[in-house]
This record gives C-alpha cells, sequence and structure tokens, in this order.
C-alpha cells in the first residue's frame, strides 16, 4: 500500500542519489568562463575534454531526473499526511529541469567540440568557438537554476517539514550552523580554497545528505502524529 512515508523515504533516496550524481557531473564539468571575451582562452582544454564533458552531462540529466522524482514525491509525501505544501516540490522539480536543461543545451556544444577535434588546428579553433553559445547556455542553467534552484527548494522543504513538526528547532538550527563553521574552517586552515563557490555548496551538501537520511530513517515530512496513509 502506497503510504506518506514511503513517499518521504522516496524523496530521501532521490536526494542522495542527485548528490552523487552531481558531485560526479560537477568534477568532470570541463572549467571555462561563460563570458565570451574569455571563451577563446578555455577552446584548447575544452577540445581536451571531449570524454568529461560527455560523462558530466550524462550525470547532470540523471541528477535532473532524480531532483524532478523527489519534487513529486515530497508532494505526495506532504499531500497524503494532510499537510499540502506544493512549494519545496515545485521548487525542486525546477531545479532538476535545470540540470536537464544544463544537460541538452550542453550536447550541441559537445558534437561541436567532437567535430572541431578532427580538424586543423586554425579550423578545429574557429570552429570550437561556435559551442559559445550552447556552453554558455549549459553553464549558466547548471549554475543558476540547477544548483540556484537546488538551495532554495532544500531551504524550502526543511522550512515546511520544521512548520509541520518533522523535527525541532534545536536540529535545524544544528543544519544552519555546520556549513558556516565548516566554511570559516576552511577559510582559516585551507590556503587558496575556492571559498565563493564553497558559500552556496556548503549548504546544498550538508542539507542534502541530512535531509537524505532523516527522510530515510524517518520517512516523514510532518510530525508523527499527522502521519497519514493514502
Amino acid at each position: 500500500m502506497r503510504t506518506a512515508s514511503n513517499m518521504g523515504r522516496l524523496t530521501g533516496l532521490c536526494l542522495l542519489g542527485a548528490l552523487g550524481a552531481l558531485v560526479v557531473g560537477v568534477d568532470n564539468y570541463p572549467s571555462f568562463d561563460a563570458r565570451s571575451e574569455y571563451f577563446q582562452l578555455a577552446i584548447p582544454g575544452l577540445l581536451e575534454s571531449g570524454t568529461e564533458f560527455a560523462v558530466a552531462l550524462g550525470f547532470m540529466a540523471i541528477t535532473g531526473v532524480l531532483l524532478i522524482v523527489a519534487g513529486v514525491a515530497s508532494t505526495l509525501a506532504f499531500s497524503w499526511s494532510s499537510a499540502r505544501n506544493l512549494i519545496p516540490g515545485s521548487i525542486l522539480a525546477i531545479s532538476g529541469g535545470g540540470f536537464l536543461l544544463s544537460a541538452g543545451l550542453g550536447l550541441p556544444a559537445l558534437r561541436i567540440l567532437i567535430a572541431a577535434g578532427n580538424l586543423s588546428v586554425v579550423d578545429g579553433r574557429a570552429h570550437a568557438a561556435t559551442a559559445y553559445p550552447w556552453a554558455s547556455g549549459s553553464q549558466t542553467s547548471l549554475l543558476m537554476i540547477g544548483l540556484g534552484f537546488l538551495a532554495l527548494g532544500l531551504l524550502a522543504l526543511i522550512v515546511a517539514m520544521l512548520r509541520a513538526g518533522a523535527f525541532s528547532r534545536p536540529a535545524i538550527a544544528v543544519a544552519f550552523a555546520i556549513p558556516a563553521v565548516l566554511w570559516i574552517g576552511t577559510a582559516l586552515t585551507v590556503e587558496g580554497a575556492p571559498l565563493v563557490w564553497l558559500a552556496p555548496g556548503l549548504p546544498v551538501v550538508v542539507w542534502t545528505v541530512g535531509l537524505g537520511f532523516f527522510l530515510i530513517v524517518s520517512g516523514r515530512v510532518v510530525a508523527p502524529r499527522q502521519v497519514a496513509t493514502a
């Protein structure tokens, strides 16, 4: 029988799966500046990263699908617990759409780069430059829609679960404090750490892992007394 708890556990599994896929995707995603005046400088590196780029796009697509499923499952979990709330699930689904869009826009760029690799150096660089709109769109979708809405979706889910009594306020305070402590610790101990990237990245990682395990273990998005069977 389908229950709100099952949907809660599915949400947790998808969040953890999405995080794992995202880590692999970001690790393989080529590094380049999305501004047009700097794209030429990144072309040699992009031409050498065809395989990694393909892997990155594949895992971005997996991340997107898992987040959409997490969004639908979380919405059903709230609904079947008599605590309807469409906001967290909708935001997570938008985030998933952003990752899918990033993967989709990256495919034309990947094709252009592969074709450019089979040309002479001069012709190859000229052809590779035409990948800019697609590569830039892929990176922008990844950062602004995918990661941006993922952080918002996780925050919305935390707030919704807090309001529904799923966990205590001290637990939430700890969840917010851990990323800040890790960021400060990194700033003080790791020379040259990418602190700008860590500022939004740490909360996403901490909240995703924490929420994922909490939901898998408890299966609830509301206070225990509110959980209902559907």
